[in-house]
């Protein structure tokens, strides 16, 4: 039991290790290439253990053994360098803004990479019946007549093949006539329903709980020449989904003032890459894809903290056609990195609440 709880860590950090490694190596690598120095290139957390300078870039181990981390001369005001001629701060714009984009894009490109083995493997695919469970009381699903039982079979003439299929798409249509189409007793029957865009908490647009049954295991396989290609589609309609989601996700924060269930942290990442690990390798490597465009997304949100934050200001500087404050930027970094904290506070909270 030990032995497999320590595995699972390892593992658990192996992974999250990656994703950060390779978010860094797209940092260091533009910023070498654009003639930033590189102070410090780590892997773990400080305190440091090992370094060795080459180049005039720390390369170092660290105390804590998950993720990494650059340390670019003059990213902070307060760094020394701040200014020179190679540093971060006086770089162009167009300079700056590809260093900032070179992390998310190296999740991107790992993502894409792995999509491709898969195709040319055979990337695996879940689908079956999605059944539904129960109807709530009051809702729009029982307001036309939706039963426990039905199997829906597509939605507006799409095909549904999974739990996530009707929820993220009767998401994207709420507020609007809908058409469901479900099997009842050898049936075929079609009923329009209009989801709900602010739900009761606990409840969805539809007001029904589905689950998938009778699910199967299907491999799509590509010629390894068309299998990038294919990797490419699968990143687009993935990407489509979760930045719907992330949209969703934001407001429900600030409209209802709780954390969506759905949302996971650290600990729900954990418990996800067991699962994914106990799948099988190819489910495995399909998870790992998926945590890596979830934090393509993620790092690009208008979040000063985040990449995407920073990318905000220097676009601010082409708008305003001036540099920024220093201590805006600053202050802004804090304060928004203070509501991170909180929030991966209330998500780990939740987490252990709903896996332990």
């Amino acid at each position: 039991m030990l032995l497999n709880s320590t595995f699972s860590l390892l593992r658990f950090g192996a992974v999250f290790s990656l994703l950060v490694f390779v978010h860094e190596l797209g940092h260091f690598l533009v910023a070498k290439w654009r003639k930033v120095v590189v102070e410090e290139f780590g892997f773990g957390l400080p305190p440091r253990i090992w370094g060795k300078k080459i180049k005039g870039t720390i390369y170092s181990l660290n105390f804590v053994p998950i993720g990494g981390f650059v340390k670019l001369k003059g990213q902070d005001p307060e760094m020394a360098g701040f200014g020179d001629v190679d540093s971060f701060s006086v770089k162009s714009k167009k300079s700056r803004a590809a260093i900032i984009l070179a992390g998310v894009f190296g999740n991107l490109l790992l993502a894409w990479l792995i999509f491709s083995f898969l195709f040319a493997v055979g990337n695996p695919s879940v689908s079956g019946k999605v059944v539904i469970e129960e109807v709530v009381s009051g809702s729009p699903a029982e307001a036309v007549g939706l039963q426990k039982g039905d199997t829906v079979l597509t939605i507006d003439g799409q095909e549904v093949g999974t739990t996530e299929d009707l929820i993220f798409r009767v998401k994207e249509r709420a507020g609007r006539v809908t058409t469901l189409r479900v099997e009842r007793d050898g049936q075929s029957l079609d009923f329009e329903v209009t989801p709900r865009s602010e739900p009761p908490v606990d409840e969805g647009p539809l007001g029904v709980k589905i689950a998938l049954i009778d699910p199967q295991v299907n491999l799509v396989t590509h010629p390894f020449w068309q299998a990038p290609w294919y990797a490419l589609v699968e990143i687009r309609e993935i990407l489509k989904d979760m930045v719907w989601g992330f949209g969703s996700m934001i407001a429900r924060i600030f409209t209802q003032g709780r954390v969506p269930t759905e949302v996971t942290g650290v600990v729900g990442i954990k418990v996800l890459t067991d699962v994914a690990a106990a799948m099988g390798k190819r489910f495995f490597l399909q998870f790992i894809a998926l945590l890596n465009l979830n934090l393509f997304i993620f790092n690009l949100l208008p979040i000063p903290a985040l990449d995407g934050g920073r990318l905000l200001f220097v676009g601010l500087e082409v708008v305003l056609r001036r540099e920024l404050d220093p201590k805006v930027e600053r202050m802004a970094n804090n304060i928004s990195l203070a509501f991170l904290l909180l929030l991966s506070a209330l998500v780990t909270i939740q987490d252990i609440s709903r896996f332990w």
